[in-house]
């Protein structure tokens, strides 16, 4: 079962995945980096309202380049950790001054936008571009630590999660990285 983990999690997931709102059947990078902006240090289920607060107020980053840092402050309120926020409004301009309005799509790019580092980086390249980049958080590293038997949790960890990660054939990045993040967020603990 070991060398063709990646079919089973990806099967599993698809019988188990969680309903989410920015889980949707046509991409939205928007969305989906939003999103991972908000569940840094935040719980889904806290998050959840929140998103669609904010989906309503601010629908595209335009909407979000253009308006004011007290609007967006305000949308925020009560989720915490309001350096988010203020990455959010920077990149979005960043975005739409340098971008045309569009995600970028590389790595290199992605990662220069306040607020985005690896992990943000991969789950947008995985989930919006299904390119191979493993979005390794919290849950990626408990799933796998057990998965490979590794006793530590820190960054030489997380380099030998990916090394043996790219060993496996794994197709379909988008899922196989939203798999671990539910087994990861519901079963291993």
């Amino acid at each position: 079962m070991k060398n063709s983990f990646p079919k089973y999690l990806i099967n599993w997931y698809f019988q188990q995945k969680i309903d989410l709102p920015w889980r949707l059947e046509q991409k939205n990078l928007y969305k989906t980096w939003i999103s991972e902006i908000m569940l840094q240090q935040s719980q889904v289920k806290t998050v959840i309202p929140f998103f669609i607060n904010w989906m309503k107020k601010f629908p595209t980053i335009e909407s979000v380049s253009t308006s004011s840092i007290d609007k967006i402050l305000k949308a925020w309120e009560g989720l915490g950790y309001y350096r988010r926020a203020h990455f959010i409004k920077h990149a979005s301009q960043i975005i739409c001054d340098k971008h045309n309005g569009q995600i970028p799509k590389t790595y290199n790019s992605l990662i220069q936008l306040p607020g985005v580092g690896d992990y943000t980086a991969s789950a947008i390249l995985s989930i919006g571009y299904n390119l191979p980049f493993f979005a390794i958080d919290g849950n990626f590293i408990r799933v796998f630590s057990r998965f490979f038997e590794i006793n530590n949790s820190n960054q030489k960890t997380v380099e030998t999660i990916k090394k043996k990660l790219k060993k496996y054939k794994i197709s379909n990045y988008e899922n196989f990285n939203q798999a671990v993040m539910d087994l990861g967020r519901t079963i291993c603990k």
